[in-house]
């Protein structure tokens, strides 16, 4: 799918492409997805609904504080990976959970999106 970004304030705008291709993936699959092949990700906490107590998308899936984890850790191994000027949007993410080598470099929404490059 590829969709088109409207203009964002100051130097946010600069940040993106004007056009981008959007993958959508059950995080079980996550492991399939060949990351050498994207240059830009944007992650929004997707793993969250397993852990206990949160609301659940598909309750045919098996969901654990196991995959939880395991998901985030995979997820975090392959943007460390990741060269130097990759860029990593995150929505509703600590600072704690950006991967190694990312710096801060601005934030939206009251600050629950934010924009990262490796550096």
């Amino acid at each position: 799918m590829s969709l088109t970004i409207p203009p964002l304030p100051g130097r946010l705008d600069k940040w993106f492409a004007s056009d981008f291709n959007f993958h959508h993936l059950y995080p079980l699959y996550i492991r399939e997805l060949d990351f050498r092949e994207y240059d830009h990700f944007y992650f929004f906490n997707s793993f969250y609904e397993n852990l206990p107590g949160t609301c659940k998308i598909d309750n045919n899936l098996t969901y654990s504080s196991y995959l939880y984890n395991s998901y985030n850790r995979y997820l975090y191994d392959q943007l460390e990976k990741m060269p130097t000027g990759t860029r990593l949007a995150t929505y509703h993410c600590s600072e704690e959970e950006a991967p190694n080598g990312y710096h801060l470099v601005g934030t939206a929404i009251d600050h629950l999106l934010s924009f990262w490059v490796k550096g």
